[in-house]
Parts: structure tokens; C-alpha cells; sequence
């Protein structure tokens, strides 16, 4: 899969949620996202097909990304884009080729309050 390079018109940050280097009055540790590095990414959309199937399945996702394939986000869970962060429900890695990509579904939010 050949893409564009003027479809790469998101700025993504790939990180972490956890401990951050800022205290709270007690001084204990204060929670939040811990970007790791940052790359492009463009926009991926599904067929009304692949959809359905996946809703089928109880899959649920709120956003779908691709990236130049990059073995270095594989061990990142969250991922920043503008204000918003979610996490990283699946990243189906295409290493098959020099100029491979990676598809990362996105769910809104950091935690599941199940």
C-alpha cells in the first residue's frame, strides 16, 4: 500500500499514562500523559462493511490512524492528538516491506470503568 505523503496531516503524540514528574500538595505524584515521541499520521476510515462486522463482534472503537510503520510504539498505550487522548485498542503492524504501515485503532479516554 503506497500512500500519499499529503495525507500525513495529523501531528500524533505516542506515550504513556501514568506518574508524572509534578506533586500534589501531599506530594504524592500526579497522573497524566507522558509523550515518548511524536510523528505524522493520517486518517483512516473503514468500509460501511468492515464496520458492521466489527460491531457484530462487540468491537467499538472512535478512531483509526495509520502511520510509517514505527516498531519503536508498539510497547506506548495512550496516544495525544490535539487535546485529546485515547487509547490504544489494537495496532495491526505491517512490517512486510521498507515502506510498510501500521493501522491503530483509538478508543476515547484512558480507562475503561467497567
Amino acid at each position: 500500500m503506497q500512500i500519499d505523503t499529503s495525507r500525513f496531516q495529523l501531528k500524533v503524540e505516542f506515550g504513556t499514562y501514568g506518574d508524572t514528574d509534578k506533586t500534589n500538595s501531599f506530594g504524592q505524584a500526579i497522573q497524566g500523559f507522558q509523550a515518548h515521541k511524536t510523528l505524522r499520521a493520517f486518517g483512516y476510515s473503514q468500509s460501511i462493511g468492515q464496520q458492521l462486522m466489527l460491531e457484530g463482534n462487540g468491537v467499538t472503537y472512535d478512531r483509526m490512524i495509520g502511520i510509517r510503520h514505527n516498531p519503536s510504539v508498539e510497547k506506548d498505550t495512550n496516544v495525544k492528538i490535539g487535546d485529546a487522548i485515547y487509547r490504544i485498542t489494537n495496532n495491526s503492524i505491517d512490517d512486510t516491506n521498507p515502506v510498510s504501515y501500521d493501522l491503530i485503532t483509538l478508543k476515547k479516554g484512558v480507562l475503561d470503568h467497567e
